[in-house]
């Protein structure tokens, strides 16, 4: 009896210090690694606070799909496994933001070399792949990468125009096309885009296969997507797959920021 009021007396305590040393990270509604940048911002913040983090991107973010059976309430479990040893328990506070509690980010995007390095070290102690993620980055480089030399190019097109002016495509290939190379890993968020990789590259190109938007609409905002969450997966994949290329060659977007940041040693090639 005894250890068993001993036993109640440790969960209560363990419980409520969950509820006052726990700090709970939510979602904004953007693309993928901008929220992921977001929950990297809040960690760093949850690190230097002393705070344990959990990470909760709930039915509201647009990589939440209800038809996803590993979603579990979670979409952050889908790609990704749990931050800490602290769960999340309906009614606590969600910090539903890129900026942490004080309006501020701990790193600048796009990265300059040292926020890389910072980032990447915030990336390996708090991310960790799902196996099925990790295994598929493996299967694919296994397959089409070992032993060759690869330029990576991402090309983010749909909506980014509104933030920046594309930067034209016979730049991005003239300029791949003066590396030697064994081939090119190619992705975009656009079907055409690839499409013109593979006209133009003067080296076989290797792309993940994954749905591309073939009418401008950014995939993360399209309600017909088969599976919102396998969008995230595949972005993920591909940030990881370009980041263990040789060379990359990126135009600004926060994917080609997430790819420099998993190598922080990567020679990247940035296109205006």
């Amino acid at each position: 009896m005894k250890k068993l009021v001993m036993l109640l007396l440790m969960v209560n305590a363990l419980s409520l210090a969950q509820t006052k040393d726990k700090f709970v990270i939510g979602h904004h509604r953007c693309g993928f690694f901008s929220c992921f940048f977001g929950a990297l911002n809040n960690l760093m913040w949850c690190h230097a606070h002393k705070k344990e983090p959990v990470m909760m991107w709930d039915s509201n973010s647009l990589y939440y799909d209800e038809r996803d059976p590993e979603c579990r309430d979670n979409a952050w479990l889908c790609f990704f496994k749990p931050v800490s040893n602290y769960k999340y328990a309906p009614g606590d506070y969600v910090h539903n933001s890129y900026f942490d509690v004080n309006g501020r980010t701990w790193f600048s995007i796009p990265p300059c070399a040292r926020h890389r390095t910072k980032i990447a070290c915030a990336i390996k102690k708090w991310i960790r792949l799902n196996e099925h993620i990790q295994q598929a980055v493996n299967d694919f480089y296994r397959t089409y990468m070992h032993g060759k030399k690869t330029v990576g190019i991402h090309i983010r097109r749909t909506d980014k125009h509104v933030e920046r002016p594309d930067v034209p495509l016979e730049k991005i290939f003239s300029t791949a096309n003066a590396i030697d190379t064994d081939q090119y890993l190619v992705a975009t968020d656009e079907m055409e885009i690839l499409q013109a990789a593979q006209m133009a590259l003067n080296k076989p190109v290797i792309f993940f296969p994954c749905p591309r938007s073939v009418d401008g609409t950014p995939l993360h905002y399209n309600s017909e997507c088969a599976n919102k969450t396998q969008s995230g997966r595949d972005v993920l994949i591909e940030v990881i797959l370009l980041s263990r290329t040789d060379t990359f060659i990126h135009t600004i977007s926060n994917v080609s920021s997430a790819v420099l940041c998993f190598n922080p040693s990567l020679k990247g090639i940035e296109l205006r």
